[in-house]
């Protein structure tokens, strides 16, 4: 998928916490609040999507080194397609201040009028 990814395709990669559940809890009468079954072991879901593509997997606590090492290692070799951003020189801040000192000093040289000075 990153192979394909680089002819111009956005891939989007997600990662979560799952907790093993497939359906939704009920809801109980009353304002209960559900608590988390800490019974199983804590594992993470990871999915990727490209264009109409997707992949899921879930990754568990004990693999989660092993899997962090060897998906650190696949991105470092394919992030090479990044486009680089253009230095802007002076960029929009500048341009903003520039057209703030303009305005002020067209508001300070026209001064409002004053009925003292009409007399």
């Amino acid at each position: 998928m990153l192979a394909e990814s680089k002819s111009g395709k956005s891939l989007f990669i997600t990662m979560k916490r799952h907790d093993g559940r497939t359906k939704p809890i009920p809801r109980k009468k009353g304002n209960q609040v559900p608590r988390a079954s800490t019974s199983g072991e804590n594992c993470c879901l990871m999915r990727v999507t490209l264009g109409s593509k997707k992949i899921s997997t879930l990754i568990y606590q004990r693999d989660m080194n092993r899997f962090n090492q060897a998906y650190a290692n696949v991105i470092k070799a394919n992030i090479d397609g990044l486009k680089k951003r253009d230095k802007r020189s002076g960029g929009a801040a500048a341009t903003v201040a520039s057209s703030k000192t303009i305005i002020s000093s067209k508001v300070a040289s026209s001064s409002p009028r004053t009925p003292s000075a009409d007399v």
